[in-house]
């Protein structure tokens, strides 16, 4: 449990659609965070939006599309604390979309550090690991694919 003694369960959902095609649909879910990785990612998602608005619109038919969600649960009780709905952005051109696909990269980058920064404890106990052993255990225990052959 955080410091705070409050943990949350946040989900980010990034739908980008071409031309009224969907071209990209991610979801990513951080479980049972703090409060520091609940204010670094509303914090973000403020800076994204300020940068999302100053895009031109682009009014083609070819234009690009971003739509985004965040929902913030209660990570013990899995209460819905908030919600922004699909929030759905004036079209942008490609080089717009490629533009906040490499900020959002980035502001990935960046949670995972706020992430490893509240985490406590003890280091993880490290062993040198068995290339050949690995191998075979990947390739053994991979579940059955749905009309795969055997």
């Amino acid at each position: 449990m955080s410091a705070a003694g409050r943990n949350y369960d946040i989900t980010v959902l990034t739908l980008i659609d071409e031309g009224g095609q969907r071209r990209v649909a991610d979801q990513i879910t951080f479980y049972a965070v703090g409060e520091s990785v609940r204010e670094f990612l509303a914090h973000s998602c403020r800076i994204t939006l300020i940068k999302l608005i100053r895009f031109p619109e682009d009014v083609s038919p070819t234009a690009w599309n971003l739509k985004y969600r965040t929902v913030v649960l209660d990570a013990e009780t899995k209460q819905q604390i908030s919600d922004t709905r699909l929030i759905t952005f004036p079209a942008m051109s490609r080089a717009h979309m490629l533009e906040f696909q490499r900020w959002a990269i980035a502001q990935l980058s960046d949670t995972v550090d706020v992430l490893e920064a509240e985490r406590t404890g003890s280091p993880p106990t490290l062993r040198p690991r068995r290339v050949w052993t690995t191998l075979l255990r990947l390739i053994f225990t991979r579940p059955a694919q749905p009309g795969a052959a055997r």
